[in-house]
C-alpha cells in the first residue's frame, strides 16, 4: 500500500515538472531568422514569381491571380543567384522566390531570392551515329 502512495507521488511530481517545462517554453517567443513569431506560425514560401511593383520596403507580387504585398525589413536575407544582394537589386519585373511569415496581420519577408532570367545556351549538334549495314543474305547463319 505504501508503494502505491509513493508511486503516485513520484508520478504526480513528474507530471507537474513536465507541465511546468512546457509552460516555460510556450511563453518564449519563437524566431525565424531573427523575426519574432507567435506560437504555431510557420514560414511560408511563394512560388517563383515576378515583382509587379516595389515601393519603399513593400513588394507587390502576384501568384495564381492572388496579389501579395510583402514587407522587407532589415532582417530579410536577400540573395541574387545564391550570392548576397541588397534591397535596391529588387526591381519591377525581376523573378523572385520569397519566404515570409505572417505577423500582426502583415506578411514580412524572411528571405528574398532574386533569380536572373534563363540565358539561352548554345547547343552543339549531336553526332550522327553510323547506321548498321543491312544483313547480307549471303552471310552464313551461325550454327548451334
Amino acid at each position: 500500500m505504501k508503494y502505491k502512495i509513493l508511486l503516485n507521488i513520484i508520478l504526480s511530481f513528474i507530471t507537474a515538472l513536465a507541465i511546468a517545462t512546457a509552460a516555460a517554453y510556450a511563453a518564449e517567443p519563437l524566431s525565424v531568422r531573427g523575426h519574432p513569431t507567435s506560437t504555431g506560425t510557420a514560414p511560408k514560401r511563394l512560388a517563383l514569381t515576378t515583382v509587379k511593383g516595389i515601393q519603399d520596403s513593400v513588394l507587390t507580387v502576384m501568384v495564381n491571380n492572388i496579389v501579395y504585398t510583402i514587407t522587407i525589413d532589415d532582417k530579410t536575407k536577400i540573395t541574387r543567384d545564391g550570392k548576397p544582394a541588397v534591397q535596391t537589386d529588387i526591381k519591377e519585373g525581376v523573378s523572385v522566390s520569397i519566404s515570409f511569415i505572417e505577423r500582426t496581420g502583415r506578411k514580412v519577408a524572411t528571405a528574398v531570392e532574386i533569380r536572373s532570367g534563363a540565358r539561352p545556351q548554345a547547343t552543339e549538334p549531336k553526332p550522327v551515329l553510323p547506321q548498321t549495314p543491312p544483313m547480307n543474305k549471303a552471310t552464313p547463319a551461325l550454327r548451334k
